[in-house]
């Protein structure tokens, strides 16, 4: 038996940064990957679909989208969808409970027998997080699909150990991950089906489980990606020169994509006129594009070695720990960058 694990549509996403326009089409595409999700399946005879949380994004969805994503479960009857909760998603309203294909979970472990499977799952809160582990009850003798919806680092992963669990689908990190849960099992995160900003970048989809040949196989999935290039233009002689470099390096990114460009390195040359450039070179190209100037003035060192003055301070002290080139590069970068009243990123 073939089963979809998905998780983390966030129906409803906020996409502040987007023109109107972008921010209602990007919408409308949440909704309608899940039902490109439904699509697959019947394309790959796929009868149950788990959804591990987070289905929608708080309160922000509006009704049409809920309505449809409702819709799109009524009109499939053969296929039946799992839905457990997250944490975005908890408090909102389920306007449908009613839907005979459509299985909910709540704050105690729920089973659903399924020909040699057996999914089961509990809604995660503060009152019964503790004890969540121990009150899982499992046989040897099932395929045993466990899903939860939580941050691996909050979830006590070694209780889980030695409990006949096959597959544990999990939601809450936006990026597909396996690992071994013990000798028998794993526990996967799915990944969102979207990336919705530039801390989602990287392939989404979802996961595909045969129960029959106890694998799985992650599914890249999103109608377009998150791309973010960094950028060093310290080699480039003028503005014109940034510009040509910077649209060679997001050539090959897909069209129609959420973009970003870190431009970093050092030059001497003003680009005071570096984003405006960059926005008419590209803007054409992408649904969302943006640059994040990280640049410094290149120094003349030289002239600050007999230079009175904080800066001439730094540079010399930096320049008489005698680092390697790169090392203080950084370095003079970043105090120069401090000098000047500008953020570092200290994660670099």
């Amino acid at each position: 038996m073939k089963i979809i694990h998905a998780a983390d549509l966030h129906i409803g996403s906020a996409f502040g940064d987007f023109s109107n326009e972008a921010k209602r089409q990007r919408k409308a595409e949440l909704v309608n990957s899940f039902k490109r999700i439904v699509d697959y399946a019947h394309e790959n005879s796929i009868s149950i679909i788990l959804l591990s949380g987070d289905v929608f994004d708080k309160d922000r969805v509006n009704k049409a989208d809920k309505d449809y994503f409702y819709q799109i479960i009524e009109g499939n009857p053969d296929i039946s969808f799992y839905y457990l909760k997250g944490n975005h998603d908890i408090k909102s309203e389920v306007n449908k409970e009613d839907i005979p294909n459509l299985f909910l979970f709540n704050n105690e472990w729920k089973y659903y027998n399924v020909k040699d499977v057996v999914i089961a799952g509990v809604e995660i809160s503060s009152n019964n997080k503790s004890i969540i582990p121990s009150t899982l009850n499992l046989t040897s003798d099932k395929f045993n699909i466990v899903m939860l919806h939580s941050d691996i680092k909050e979830l006590a992963i070694n209780k889980f150990k030695n409990k006949f669990i096959d597959y544990m689908a999990l939601g809450h990190i936006h990026s597909y991950s396996c690992n071994n849960l013990d000798s028998r099992g794993v526990y996967v995160y799915s990944g969102c089906l979207e990336g919705r900003g530039f801390d989602e970048v990287g392939e989404k989809g979802f996961v595909v489980i045969d129960s029959t040949a106890k694998t799985h196989q992650f599914i890249p999935f999103a109608v377009r990606g998150v791309y973010e290039v960094k950028i060093d233009i310290t080699n480039t002689k003028t503005l014109y020169d940034a510009v040509k470099l910077i649209e060679e390096k997001m050539f090959f990114i897909p069209k129609g994509s959420i973009a970003r460009s870190i431009v970093i390195g050092s030059v001497t040359y003003p680009l005071s006129e570096l984003d405006k450039r960059l926005h008419l070179a590209l803007d054409f190209k992408f649904m969302y594009y943006e640059v994040k100037n990280k640049t410094t003035k290149l120094l003349n060192l030289i002239d600050y070695q007999h230079d009175i003055s904080l800066r001439g301070e730094v540079i010399r002290t930096i320049l008489s720990k005698k680092l390697d080139l790169d090392k203080q590069n950084q370095i003079l970068d970043d105090c120069i960058k401090l000098l000047n009243g500008e953020d570092i990123d200290l994660c670099d």
